[in-house]
């Protein structure tokens, strides 16, 4: 073994722990740096979130050579959550995982979650217009006083659909990649997920 001798760091913060050479969402090959203080500063973030939990199941569909996913899993492994993972992900894998693992956690690309509320809001609708009037009524009450009081009654209400999409432990969900639209963002909240 052979010691490399050079100046000495500056800043052990902003020391390299990983180097991921990927086209990310630019199409243009290049090398991402990833520092300790960005781990650190996300587990952070993921505390600001979701709270600082002891025990998380987390399912883990990010890629690892993008920045979303490794560092997803960096923090999963410094809280000491549970990941499940999938591979070669396609929706039938997907919905399967998320009802045998059934996670705390799961974190996707938005556009997934906008298929989802699709999905929700076709099944809804096949109840028929006085039902999906009802359930409409209501996601708008529980955004408006989650929103403005702080009161989650989507978690009791809509604890079926949350289950029946997500499995019985879920609590939060996360995008990466973009950013959630808006409506999409607000249709999640309203069903009481942070």
């Amino acid at each position: 073994v052979r010691q490399l001798k050079g100046a000495p760091t500056r800043d052990p913060e902003e020391d390299v722990i990983a180097i991921i050479y990927s086209s990310g969402t630019t199409g243009t090959m290049k090398g991402i740096k990833v520092t300790y203080k960005s781990v650190v500063v996300s587990d952070r973030v993921f505390e600001i979130i979701i709270g600082n939990t002891e025990k998380y199941k987390f399912l883990y569909v990010f890629p690892f050579n993008h920045i979303a996913g490794l560092i997803l899993y960096y923090v999963s492994l410094f809280k000491g959550w549970d990941m499940g993972l999938i591979e070669n992900m396609n929706a039938s894998k997907l919905q399967k995982a998320l009802l045998e693992f059934e996670p705390n956690l799961f974190a996707m690309v938005p556009k997934v979650f906008e298929v989802m509320e699709q999905k929700i809001r076709v099944a809804i609708r096949e109840k028929g217009v006085v039902v999906e009037a009802v359930i409409n009524g209501l996601l708008n009450l529980c955004y408006f006083l989650r929103k403005n009081f702080g009161i989650n009654l989507g978690k009791p209400l809509f604890k079926g659909i949350r289950s029946k999409v997500f499995g019985p432990n879920i609590v939060s969900v996360g995008g990466g990649g973009t950013k959630f639209s808006g409506a999409n963002a607000r249709f999640f909240f309203s069903l009481g997920l942070n």
